[in-house]
């Protein structure tokens, strides 16, 4: 192997090492800094757990129950609510209105943006550059009220 070659081999291997070394070491928290990191991640997740997570399987649980949000007793009736709806057609319906409605609305909603800034663009760079720029962050800066009363 040449001086070229031994030095690539080396160079490389040392890179390798190294990138070895940290992957391995990165992660790790020195301990102090764990209750820290805990003591803020532990809120969020108590409110994501509270508000998010608790109340999507209390809705998954409920699928399979007869209540009507005002009695206090509900009925076990395990599949019969997937068969009820399944068989109903207003929910072919409705499942065909919602499939079309986002078919039509998502597209557009990308391509009618981003042509307008499409269109736009050169005015960015243009003199009227500032202009251009008070006009599209003025919605911003106007107070409702104040926008009200114009």
């Amino acid at each position: 192997m040449g001086g070229m070659e031994q030095r690539m081999a080396t160079g490389e291997a040392a890179v390798l090492r190294a990138g070895r070394q940290t992957s391995r070491t990165y992660w790790r928290m020195p301990p102090p800094a764990l209750p820290v990191a805990l003591g803020f991640l532990l809120p969020a997740l108590g409110l994501a757990l509270l508000f998010d997570y608790w109340p999507a399987l209390q809705s998954l649980r409920l699928m399979f129950y007869n209540w009507n949000l005002v009695a206090t007793d509900a009925q076990f009736v395990g599949w019969q609510n997937f068969q009820t709806i399944l068989a109903d057609p207003r929910f072919a319906t409705a499942l065909r209105n919602t499939a079309v409605y986002a078919a039509a609305l998502i597209p557009l909603q990308i391509v009618l943006p981003l042509g307008i800034a499409l269109v736009l663009r050169p005015l960015a760079t243009s003199r009227l550059s500032t202009l251009y720029r008070s006009l599209l962050f003025l919605p911003m800066v106007i107070s409702l009220p104040v926008a009200s009363v114009v």
